[in-house]
C-alpha cells in the first residue's frame, strides 16, 4: 500500500511538472505573438496566441482581445478595396474566444466574433460577397457588397459550418457541423442545423432546458 501511494505521488508530480511546463510554454508563445503582431493589428491583447497563420491582409482593421487562441493555418483578410472601390472593414474578436485550424475569415463591412466564442476547425465566416446580377461576367469581376456578421458571446460554432455575410447570432447560440448560416437574425440561446440552417431547438428559459422548435 506505501508504495502504491509513492508511486501515486510520482505520477501526480509528474503530471504537475507537465501542467507547468504546457502552461510555461503557452505563455512563452504568446510574449512572443505579442511582439511579432502587437503593432501590426489594430489591437492584439495579452496572452492571445496565434498559432501559424497562413494569410493575414489588413491587420491594422483588426482587433484580436486577451486570451484569444487560433489554431494552424488561419486565413483572415480585411478588404480595404476591391474592384476600384474604398471599404471600412473591421474584424473583432473578442476575450478569451478559441478558434480551430484552418479558420477562414473575410470581411469588408464589419465581422464580429463575441468573447467567450468557440469555433471548431474549417469554419468560414464572412462579412461581403459578391453580387452575380451581370450576365457572362465573372462573379469575381462583380461588385461586393459589405455586410454585418455577428457571433453572440458564448456561441459555438461546429466543425465546418460556413456563417455567411448577413447572419447575425444571438448570445449563447450552437452552430451544428457542416451547416450553412444564411444572413438574418437568430435569437439567443438557439441550436441551428442543416443546409441551410433552421433553428432545432431554443433553450427554455424558466426551466433552463434546450426545447425542440
Amino acid at each position: 500500500m506505501k508504495r502504491a501511494g509513492k508511486i501515486r505521488n510520482l505520477l501526480c508530480q509528474e503530471n504537475g511538472s507537465i501542467q507547468l511546463f504546457r502552461i510555461f510554454k503557452y505563455k512563452v508563445r504568446s510574449i512572443l505573438c505579442k511582439m511579432k503582431y502587437g503593432r501590426k493589428f489594430k489591437n492584439f491583447g495579452r496572452g492571445s496566441m496565434l498559432i501559424k497563420p497562413d494569410r493575414i491582409i489588413g491587420m491594422e482593421c483588426i482587433s484580436i482581445r486577451g486570451g484569444v487562441s487560433i489554431l494552424h493555418h488561419m486565413r483572415m483578410e480585411a478588404v480595404k478595396s476591391y474592384g476600384g472601390k474604398k471599404f471600412s472593414p473591421r474584424i473583432e474578436i473578442g476575450e478569451r474566444t478559441s478558434i480551430g485550424q484552418n479558420f477562414h475569415a473575410t470581411a469588408a463591412g464589419e465581422l464580429i466574433i463575441g468573447k467567450n466564442v468557440t469555433i471548431s476547425g474549417n469554419v468560414f465566416a464572412a462579412a461581403c460577397a459578391h453580387e452575380y446580377l451581370a450576365k457572362d461576367v465573372h462573379i469575381l469581376r462583380q461588385n461586393l457588397l459589405a455586410e454585418k456578421t455577428v457571433i453572440g458571446d458564448g456561441s459555438f460554432i461546429g466543425f465546418g459550418a460556413c456563417i455567411m455575410p448577413g447572419a447575425r447570432l444571438g448570445k449563447q447560440n450552437i452552430a451544428g457541423s457542416n451547416c450553412v448560416v444564411l444572413k438574418g437574425e437568430y435569437p439567443d440561446y438557439c441550436v441551428l442545423a442543416g443546409v441551410p440552417a433552421r433553428i432545432v431547438k431554443k433553450m427554455n428559459l424558466q426551466t433552463g432546458k434546450w426545447e425542440k422548435v
